[in-house]
């Protein structure tokens, strides 16, 4: 079991190595792109993802040392981390579903323009109720992540929370990170279906194009090998 978690604490070590640095190199990337659509919500994707990563760094410490607390005994920062941990991965689906959605729009309606002043105020609705979600306990019941050595992580005190508080908590982890990867699907197909057909329309052009090419060099070439024979 030991061979085991020094191995997972390797490869989620190496996501670590791999992740901060590649998140940062895209936010300074598209930082220096412009200020479209596009440009902010992978801005937002990479900082949250640069995030996530920065959380996996405790987990891969604490699987290394035979799930000792490590970074996690410090209270603040386990409740700190839990937040972080709790809140990113919502809006890092949320963000990847809304890039999805509106660039198959783009594909299916080129000409349509997307308000990105619309898009931006959804994102920022949407983040501000999964903070409140995540906070709510918080609020409620004081400080209520705890570490937990089974996992290992900081989780909810299910002693401070409720187990009504942790069985709600199972409906929105469907409803706000399950769902949002059924658009994802679906532009994801959609937009394949727009690329294919782009393409066949090409390749119908081009032929049409060739026979076209084929006929009049038929009809130019007919009358003068007509003419050589007489």
């Amino acid at each position: 079991k030991q061979w085991y978690q020094r191995r997972v604490a390797v490869g989620t070590f190496f996501f670590f190595v791999i992740g901060v640095p590649g998140n940062i190199l895209g936010i300074m990337y598209f930082i220096t792109r412009g200020r479209d659509l596009p440009t902010r919500l992978y801005s937002l994707l990479s900082i949250i993802d640069t995030l996530l990563c920065f959380c996996i760094l405790p987990v891969a410490t604490s699987l290394a040392t035979e799930r000792k607390e490590g970074m996690f005994k410090w209270g603040v920062f386990c409740t700190l981390w839990g937040v972080i941990w709790t809140w990113a991965p919502y809006m890092s689906v949320f963000l990847t579903a809304v890039l999805s959605i509106t660039r198959t729009l783009v594909l299916l309606r080129p000409l349509r323009i997307i308000r990105k002043d619309v898009v931006m105020i959804i994102v920022t609705l949407y983040g501000c109720l999964i903070a409140v979600r995540t906070l709510a306990p918080i609020f409620i019941a004081g400080p209520t992540y705890i570490y937990l050595k089974n996992t290992p992580e900081c989780g909810w005190d299910e002693d401070k929370v409720g187990k009504t508080y942790s069985n709600i908590s199972l409906y929105t982890v469907v409803i706000f990170l399950a769902l949002p990867i059924l658009p994802i699907f679906i532009s994801c197909i959609l937009s394949i279906h727009v690329i294919r057909s782009s393409i066949q329309q090409t390749k119908d052009m081009c032929s049409r194009s060739s026979a076209k090419r084929s006929a009049t060099q038929t009809i130019i070439i007919f009358p003068a090998v007509m003419a050589t024979l007489r």
